[in-house]
């Protein structure tokens, strides 16, 4: 995704734990971290090998979300939180995730902290509206053909 690694090294696990710090970041401030002004994807290529520790993250992101992106984004998969001789727990223990119920959440048993008003299944008022004229064409490429 937004890691890197040499192609002869292939992926594992580690690359997950990249995926969630990246993943985090845009939750938290609707955009990648490594994303360039303007989608200029060698400026987006040379930020990923600056590293995280180049990211200047916006005030909104706090300290405890900031260590844990940085954590979860090292540059050297092996170093990378999760990662470790602790595996996932790493992540569930960090300060971050300081009072979160992860015993709610693996039994589905969390409230969400947002639940939407919807009148029937055709109901579409949660979404935003946009003109004819601003919506894409339908893709008929037939690149999917085989799914």
């Amino acid at each position: 995704m937004y890691g890197y690694m040499d192609v002869d090294e292939g992926h594992d696990r580690a690359v997950d734990c990249w995926a969630l710090g990246v993943f985090i970041h845009e939750l938290l401030v609707g955009k990648p971290p490594f994303r360039a002004a303007g989608g200029d994807h060698m400026k987006t290529y040379s930020m990923i090998i600056r590293g995280i520790d180049a990211i200047v993250f916006h005030p909104r992101v706090p300290k405890s979300a900031q260590m844990l992106i940085r954590k979860l984004c090292r540059p050297v998969p092996a170093e990378r939180l999760g990662y470790l001789k602790n595996g996932i727990a790493d992540i569930k223990n960090h300060k971050w995730f300081l009072g979160f119920d992860w015993e709610a959440l693996r039994k589905r048993q969390m409230r969400p902290p947002l639940v939407p008003k919807v009148s029937g299944p055709t109901d579409l008022s949660n979404f935003d509206k946009y003109p004819k004229d601003k919506q894409p064409d339908d893709e008929t490429s037939g690149w999917d053909i085989d799914f």
